[in-house]
């Protein structure tokens, strides 16, 4: 949410990043974590989000409206 906020990612990258956040992090998938882990884990999401970000995999296009 922090780099939509920043303005370097758009509205929809929000949702594509999350699932692609959820699925790199399938295999570490803890079932009843405790909050120890929530912690680290969000950290952890926190962090893949901004170096998916700063790699370029995911930045703020600009949409263009036609008019009629």
């Amino acid at each position: 949410m922090q780099e939509f906020l920043d303005e370097r990612i758009s509205y929809l990258d929000i949702m594509k990043l999350n699932e692609a956040c959820c699925e790199a992090h399938k295999k570490d998938l803890v079932t009843l974590p405790t909050l120890d882990e929530i912690v680290h884990y969000d950290g952890w999401a926190r962090k893949w989000v901004h170096e998916q970000v700063n790699s370029g995999a995911f930045s703020k296009k600009t949409v263009v409206a036609m008019a009629s």
